[in-house]
């Protein structure tokens, strides 16, 4: 009789024959279990240095950031169509009453028409509104009353929101467009005239700072202030401003640093750049449509005078305006000599233009100081490899941009005007976000008031539910990606099964089809089935350990290799984007699960035995005296 110690030696004995079968048993087992134990580490250890770094910012936050529709539905309802079109016939009406009184040239038809019509495919006209008009534009506040906040306090009430706050886009601001706060470095105004941010790698921020500049309240902006700074300020005092580093960079006059940089240097300039920032000040050049026109008329004007001169007979404008020589100088007049017949009809022509909306120039400077740094506009986005995997995470907190208190700015009368412009807020630049105390609370919300317009606007109109968003804080991710991770482990591992079990039931089956005739000496001599059955089943339980062994040998030695190659750049990256307080903390990415490791050895043992028995039983069922004669 057989004892398990007998056929534990017996088992051992067998893995010593057909050495290269066994070698390529263990590495293609050993490679595919190694695909799980990689993923375990991997995932887990990036899921825990995540919420290692969720501690700043708004990362540790519930926040849902709302939409405004904006106007764009307004311009097919007819309602608005005929009520801009009416309100339209009567401005050109008195315009052209009020001219005749002043004794003033007016031709409606060169003014902007509030509606054009626009041939339709069926041969038909379509009118379609100009939303620019000042008629249209009065229209659109008249029917879209100012109620967002109203509205999304009393739907966010019973979730028992911990705040609501306000953000305004000042870089799209558009009565009637041209509206700029344009910064100056080195003594110059840098416009970004083409509107784009570039490619990546070629996006700089002062270019973009027209377009990003935004406004958000004290409660959004304190985590990213720098230490020893504060957003508060008086009337008079320059406005606190958060900036990309790549702006604070030129400001102190630092080269960028290579693409190449090590992670050690980068992160000993991101250290520089704190320590210095607070002291950073700089100035951006306000202008209002009545004074972008009158400098781009005073450019234009100096162009043609220097062109005109070099040819006989030309003459000068009788009104030329001076080109500016100095950053943020207001267009003044060079010369004037009219006549006293044409500047009487120029005071005509103003008192009409200012009794029908016209707006005096407006050029100022404004003053910033620097508050806090958020990172390089484009940086994240350009990540690779893993970086670019997580960068998703790295993304989701304030944002890429310039970004100015909205307290600060309310103290300010230059942009109290602007952030109380009605245009403003159904201009879809002015945006709410809800806070709430956790993370089921803000999903019970998504999931209850908000759908996504474009998929059903109808419904969602009348459900009045909301465009809305998880912001700032990818724990929302996070938790999906725990909780999905079991799940995804579990599929993986059915895969995994049956591509083992192949190899299992080959190797298995080979080996007892060339052991018949051991097989059936142990039965001529006495030896039960199970116990012969006992000796395989060992033999596969050590061939799967071992396989597991491989796996774990494997799957770390990838790991290892993943974390000493991409460690560091994900740490710097991660202190940049989540403006780590503690810019020496580490990104890992391996984390050992004690679970994992043992559902895989578990799992590898099982699909083992599995697969073997049927191999074992096929061979234990056959007559031994038979086999015996064969051999």
């Amino acid at each position: 009789m057989l004892g398990l110690r007998d056929n534990f030696v017996l088992a051992t004995t067998k893995l010593r024959a057909r050495r290269l079968r066994l070698f390529i048993t263990l590495i293609v087992s050993g490679i595919l279990f190694a695909v799980l134990i990689l993923t375990s580490l991997l995932t887990r250890g990036t899921v825990h240095s995540l919420q290692s770094f969720l501690q700043t910012g708004l990362l540790n936050r519930f926040l849902v950031a709302t939409f405004e529709p904006g106007s764009y539905r307004l311009y097919e309802d007819p309602d608005f169509i005929a009520r801009v079109d009416k309100l339209n016939t009567a401005r050109l009406d008195a315009q052209e009453k009020e001219a005749k009184r002043l004794g003033i040239p007016f031709d409606r038809k060169t003014i902007p028409q509030a509606i054009d019509e626009i041939p339709s495919p069926d041969g038909k006209t379509i009118k379609h509104v100009n939303p620019e008009t000042p008629v249209a534009r009065q229209v659109i506040v008249q029917m879209t009353p100012d109620n967002a906040l109203r509205d999304i306090t009393a739907m966010a009430k019973p979730y028992h929101p911990t705040g609501i706050y306000e953000s305004f886009l000042l870089g799209n601001y558009s009565p009637t467009s041209d509206n700029n706060f344009i910064p100056i470095l080195n003594g110059k105004e840098i416009e970004n005239k083409s509107g784009s941010y570039g490619g990546p790698g070629k996006i700089d921020a002062f270019s973009v700072f027209t377009q990003t500049l935004t406004a958000y309240d004290d409660t959004m902006l304190q985590p990213f202030v720098l230490e020893g700074s504060s957003l508060s300020s008086k009337p008079g005092d320059p406005i606190p401003i958060i900036m990309p580093t790549d702006a604070a960079e030129k400001l102190l006059g630092l080269q960028p640093l290579d693409a190449k940089a090590t992670p050690n240097v980068r992160l000993a300039r991101l250290a520089d750049l704190r320590s210095k920032a607070s002291k950073i000040t700089f100035s951006a050049c306000y202008r209002n449509l009545a004074a972008t026109n009158l400098k781009n008329v005073a450019e234009q004007q100096a162009e043609e005078i220097a062109t005109g001169s070099r040819q006989a007979g030309y003459q000068k404008p009788s009104l030329v305006y001076a080109a500016s020589t100095s950053p943020c100088q207001a267009t003044t007049i060079k010369s004037d000599t009219r006549t006293a017949e044409e500047k009487a009809l120029a005071t005509k022509q103003a008192a009409f233009d200012k009794t029908f909306g016209a707006t005096d120039p407006v050029t100022r400077l404004i003053p910033f100081r620097v508050v806090g740094l958020v990172p390089q506009i484009g940086s994240l986005t350009e990540a690779t490899g893993p970086e670019a995997l997580i960068s998703s995470f790295f993304t989701s907190s304030l944002g890429q941009g310039w970004y100015i208190s909205r307290q600060a700015a309310l103290a300010d009368p230059l942009f109290a005007s602007i952030l109380n412009d009605p245009y403003l807020s159904i201009s879809g630049n002015r945006g709410h976000f809800i806070e709430f105390s956790d993370r089921p609370t803000q999903k019970n919300f998504i999931d209850e008031k908000v759908c996504d317009p474009s998929v059903d606007p109808v419904e969602c109109s009348k459900k009045h539910k909301l465009t809305a968003q998880p912001y700032g804080n990818p724990l929302a991710t996070l938790y999906e990606l725990k909780e999905s991770f079991n799940t995804f482990l579990n599929y993986v591992l059915i895969g995994i099964a049956a591509l083992s079990a192949i190899v299992m039931i080959g190797t298995i089956g080979k080996i007892i089809a060339d052991n018949r005739k051991e097989t059936s000496v142990f039965r001529a001599v006495g030896a039960k089935r199970h116990e012969i059955a006992q000796i395989y089943l060992l033999y596969t339980g050590i061939l799967a350990t071992l396989s597991f062994l491989v796996a774990l040998v494997i799957g770390l030695g990838v790991a290892i290799y993943a974390e000493a190659a991409y460690s560091p750049g994900l740490s710097v990256q991660a202190a940049l984007a989540f403006n780590s307080s503690d810019l020496h903390k580490t990104f890992h990415l391996i984390t050992f699960n004690a679970l994992d490791l043992l559902k895989i050895l578990g799992f590898a043992l099982v699909v083992s035995l599995v697969s073997s028995s049927v191999p074992i039983a096929h061979n234990l069922s056959r007559n031994p005296i038979k086999d015996m004669r064969e051999e």
